[in-house]
């Protein structure tokens, strides 16, 4: 008999508690380190401007697109007009 009501863990009503080996003490003259949490702040006036211009960045990226393809096709009319001059 343990001295307890025989359950597992119960230690016979000893409720001392033993500090663990390896486990560090603190006292208040040397607290522990805890790390500080990062504050993100936000500029107001960018942050509707980014949230709210999604709409106008995609818009952009199409004109860009738009833009580019034509040039590509310029290049590829010539390129054929160069070859067709070559081939005679």
């Amino acid at each position: 008999d343990n001295g307890g009501g025989g359950r597992k863990g119960d230690n016979g009503g000893n409720n001392k508690k033993k500090p663990h080996k390896g486990k560090p003490t603190f006292t208040t003259a040397n607290p522990p380190r805890r790390h500080k949490k990062l504050e993100v702040t936000f500029n107001q006036s960018e942050r509707h401007d980014y949230l709210t211009g999604f709409s106008a960045r995609k818009k952009e990226r199409r004109a860009f697109g738009l833009a580019m393809q034509k040039v590509k096709d310029r290049q590829a009319k010539l390129e054929e007009r160069k070859e067709s001059r070559e081939a005679q």
